[in-house]
């Protein structure tokens, strides 16, 4: 199943009771999301006895268009004020459930699936920038982060989708997210 596409990268806060202050983060340009996995082995008389594998965490990365100021307070607590993002030593990330959807094809047809992981702490992005010389360059806002099981033990949930807005409606729905008319 070829991935042909990424969109609708949504975060939101996750409070005690569910998620606020969700927006999109601008267009998706690429991102990734790896399990950080395990593999123990016992041995026992000379051989295997046991064997655990599993996921501990998943490390998250997302380029995207923008990153909107709403990004500094919803995910790195920042303040912002009059236009001006304060950055200040205190200032502690949060925890934010985070999705978007990718479009594949499968024998010709095109469906899209989405993501959601509902609890990932992201760290403060690096600024990325060069000059203007004979040509331009574009750089894309990244952010890389590491998404916990939530209380549920649950890292990430996916739902195939024929179409955009199905899955741009879940995605809102995972976000507690309200699209404005």
């Amino acid at each position: 199943m070829p991935k042909i596409g990424m969109r609708y990268p949504i975060i939101a806060k996750k409070g005690t009771s569910g998620y606020t202050d969700a927006f999109i983060c601008g267009k998706a340009v690429q991102g990734s999301a790896t399990p950080s996995t395990y593999d123990v082995k016992f041995y026992a008389d000379d051989a295997l006895a046991e064997n655990a594998t599993g996921i501990s965490d998943w490390q998250i990365s997302l380029d995207v268009s923008d990153l909107p100021s709403a990004a500094a307070t919803v995910l790195f607590g920042h303040t912002v004020s009059d236009g001006a993002i304060i950055r200040k030593t205190d200032d502690q990330s949060n925890y934010v459930g985070v999705g978007f959807y990718v479009a594949r094809m499968t024998n010709g047809a095109v469906s899209y699936d989405a993501f959601w992981f509902p609890k990932v702490k992201f760290t403060e992005p690096t600024l990325n920038a060069a000059t203007q010389g004979e040509t331009i360059t574009f750089n894309a806002d990244s952010i890389s982060g590491t998404a916990s099981a939530d209380d549920s033990k649950t890292f990430s949930v996916t739902k195939t989708f024929t179409t955009t807005t199905a899955a741009e409606t879940w995605l809102n729905t995972q976000a507690n997210y309200e699209v404005s008319a």
